[in-house]
């Protein structure tokens, strides 16, 4: 078999990016030599797809999905160890015909159309992945996340190493990190899913009133860390 050119996320769960958008570039990539149409990119890394890695060697790989901060620090929780030089496609903010026009010719070495159904989860994979560019080792996403997502690693590093025991919809150690470290592929707003961050979209972040502002959050923090053990998290907070 040949090798992966085009790497094609359908955000089929979240349908976090433009329906139209996605919908052309599918038409025009569907059947191409080269190309992978997979229905969600979050879900074949968690798994870590041994697929994925192998297509993510060829360095000529060509990403079309989200945000690239999100999708390289994705891969690399997925263990993919370069993404340096891979191309990735933003349908959430760039439209369709900068894409297609963006994307590498095949050549005789691409295999032929696949098209991957994942395999049913019992869990949506929504969970955390964290920007080690940004991460300075504080661990209040450990100490704040009652779901054991996240344990210790090295020189203070955290890991994600349970994605399956994120609440799904819940961004809320994202919001307490006090770095902009922690991104959510699937969230709706900036910086978080994995959009750079600026002053303006984090400072947005950092001023939501009520129960998911930072200070809110930091003061359940505190409480956890006063009675640890006990679930003060509410549903749907």
């Amino acid at each position: 078999m040949g090798r992966v050119e085009i790497l094609l996320c359908e955000c089929a769960i979240a349908q976090a990016v433009p329906q139209a958008v996605l919908a052309t570039v599918r038409e025009n990539v569907s059947g191409r030599p080269g190309s992978w149409i997979i229905p969600d990119l979050c879900g074949l890394a968690a798994r870590r797809d041994p697929q994925l890695l192998d297509a993510t060697a060829n360095q000529r790989l060509a990403i079309v999905a989200c945000y690239p901060r999100a999708v390289r620090w994705l891969l690399h929780w997925a263990g993919v160890e370069k993404t340096e030089s891979l191309q990735i496609w933003n349908m959430r903010t760039q439209d369709a015909a900068t894409i297609l026009a963006g994307l590498p010719v095949p050549d005789s070495h691409a295999c032929e159309s696949i098209r991957k159904a994942d395999k049913p989860d019992d869990w949506t994979p929504w969970f955390p992945v964290i920007d080690y560019d940004r991460c300075v080792g504080c661990r209040q996403c450990l100490d704040f996340c009652l779901f054991g997502v996240y344990s210790p690693g090295k020189d203070r590093a955290v890991q994600v190493t349970n994605p399956a025991g994120c609440k799904t919809g819940c961004p809320a150690c994202a919001r307490v990190c006090p770095h902009a470290a922690i991104i959510f592929p699937k969230y709706a707003q900036s910086p978080i899913n994995g959009d750079q961050v600026t002053e303006d979209n984090w400072k947005a972040c950092r001023t939501m009133p009520g129960e998911m502002s930072p200070d809110h959050l930091k003061e359940m923090l505190a409480l956890r860390r006063a009675k640890k053990g006990k679930t003060l998290i509410r549903d749907g907070s």
